[in-house]
């Protein structure tokens, strides 16, 4: 029918998220070694904030995956 599953739409948001981590970490990677960074205290709070909810919300599926 032409529709995508749903593992294969989740399979694409995981491929979206590993695009944020090579994006934020080659960013945080430049903002250690220039010396100039390019994010606030409050933007990398934001991150940090924001993977602790990811993971807490995946702990359980991931228990599922092992």
């Amino acid at each position: 029918n032409g529709k995508a599953t749903n593992a294969q739409l989740t399979a694409l948001a995981v491929n979206d998220l590993k695009n944020l981590y090579v994006n934020l970490s080659n960013g945080m990677i430049h903002d250690m070694l220039s010396g100039s960074p390019v994010l606030t205290d409050e933007e990398y709070r934001e991150i940090r904030s924001t993977i602790t909810i990811l993971k807490n919300k995946m702990k359980p599926i991931l228990k599922k995956t092992k």
